[in-house]
């Protein structure tokens, strides 16, 4: 099942089983992680800093800029999430 929209939980360290449309942000190790949007169940990492990706919250929810390319992955998905919604490019 696609994830359509994301909302953020702070985490001191990232949990071994991932919940369909949780950000899992750790700040202390600079990491975003969630299950790939697409559905197929993969761990996505972003790693947050300079030079990498940004992570901005809104009251609508959490945006990562530049889009996330899962062209490693089985489902090669790629998605931007902007204000708490996945917008697909699969």
């Amino acid at each position: 099942m696609q994830i359509k929209s994301l909302v953020i939980q702070d985490v001191d360290v990232i949990p071994e089983t991932l919940d369909h449309g949780i950000l899992y942000v750790a700040e202390h190790y600079r990491i975003a992680v969630h299950s790939c949007c697409c559905g197929c169940g993969m761990e996505v990492a972003t790693p947050l800093g300079d030079g990498q990706f940004k992570l901005t919250r809104d009251t609508d929810g959490p945006t990562i800029f530049p889009s996330i390319g899962n062209h490693d992955y089985p489902c090669q998905s790629h998605y931007w999430i902007e204000n708490g919604k996945v917008i697909n490019s699969y």
